[in-house]
């Protein structure tokens, strides 16, 4: 448990995709608030463990009472946190130690940093996302830029090219056949939903939780569903089953 005290966070974090959701943005900042400060033995198991600045002793079931987050969504969550960059974890068979990617950066300790000016304090951002926030915006060759200034055919490109290595369980796409279609298609879902690469990839990964995607079932009627594919992804009934919890793991 971290010591007595407050943490930094910046106004940025409203920009962040946590901010999309409620309990994503609650579980971040339990994780900032109970990471250490400063280094420390704690003793877990019976065992004596190093625990140090910005990193913090995580259990899915104790975290999941504490922050009121079921452990399906908390699972969702770590993982869609961990695959942005913003965490790290060492697992063991009882429990996982939590590094906070760039605490140090987001936590500046005062004490030792009394002589810099408020100007710095202030880009002390929230996560890896807000970073780049302005250049983003007015960078529009990228696919995190205006959406309007967007090719959508990189932006087709780059989500396909994702996909394929996040989730390579899944068909494959042939970016260049239907390509108006599916460029349309899948161009119109991510601006609607205000993705970003970052965003994107979590979103991915929040995929991968739903194992019965991935195979092929019989139906009650004795067909057989189809393991899903690209197009499925990037459709609002995914997502928002995805998005929402709904899906889960079977």
């Amino acid at each position: 448990m971290s010591a007595p005290g407050w943490i930094k966070v910046h106004r940025a974090l409203l920009d962040h995709w946590c901010a999309t959701e409620p309990e994503a943005l609650s579980v971040w900042v339990r994780l900032l608030c109970e990471a250490n400060f400063e280094s420390k033995k704690s003793m877990i198991n019976g065992c004596l463990i190093d625990v140090e600045r910005g990193q913090l002793v995580f259990g899915l079931d104790a975290f999941s009472k504490k922050s009121g987050v079921s452990v399906s969504k908390l699972r969702r969550i770590i993982s869609m946190l961990e695959s942005d960059g913003m965490i790290s974890r060492q697992k063991t068979s009882k429990y996982s130690l939590i590094s906070i990617s760039c605490y140090d950066k987001y936590q500046e300790d005062d004490r030792q940093n009394a002589g810099k000016t408020q100007a710095k304090d202030n880009q002390i951002a929230a996560p890896k996302e807000v970073k780049n926030l302005r250049s983003k915006e007015t960078d529009h060759s990228s696919p995190d830029g205006d959406q309007k200034q967007q090719s959508k055919k990189a932006v087709f490109r780059m989500m396909a090219e994702k996909y394929m290595e996040l989730i390579p369980e899944m068909p494959a796409v042939d970016i260049e056949a239907n390509a108006n279609g599916r460029e349309t298609k899948a161009a119109n879902f991510y601006a609607k939903h205000k993705f970003t690469s970052e965003r994107w990839a979590a979103y991915l990964m929040a995929v991968r939780e739903c194992s019965w995607m991935f195979e092929d079932r019989p139906s009650f009627d004795g067909k057989v569903w189809k393991k899903k594919n690209f197009d499925f992804l990037i459709t609002e009934k995914c997502y928002l089953g995805v998005k929402e919890d709904r899906y889960g793991t079977s």
